[in-house]
């Protein structure tokens, strides 16, 4: 079996018996727009269904969608919507959009 790491993209093999159970983690996607990124990179993100905001994710500073994330929020040129994945706790932002 190959699986593949969703937020770092690192692959994994294991070799299991036919009739082995395997766990499969739990995976939410959400969308959300960004209303603000602070100095330490900490994104401030607006729930449109609920209107819930939050800014407890940080940007990873290696990442090339944060590179590009940044650029597109510093242009100014509309909203942005992110999407989230979470799963075992953890969360990352995967993908983000012009929206105007």
């Amino acid at each position: 079996m190959v699986g593949i790491d969703i937020f770092t993209g690192r692959r994994y093999e294991d070799i299991r018996p036919t009739g082995h159970m395997i766990q499969v983690p739990n995976v939410r996607k959400k969308d959300y727009i960004i209303v603000n990124i602070d100095d330490e990179n900490y994104i401030t993100l607006l729930d449109e269904n609920t209107c819930n905001v939050r800014n407890d994710i940080k940007l990873k500073e290696d990442s090339d969608i944060t590179r590009q994330l940044l650029d597109k929020f510093n242009q100014g040129n509309g909203q942005i919507k992110v999407t989230v994945l979470t799963a075992l706790g953890e969360e990352q932002i995967m993908a983000f959009k012009v929206i105007d």
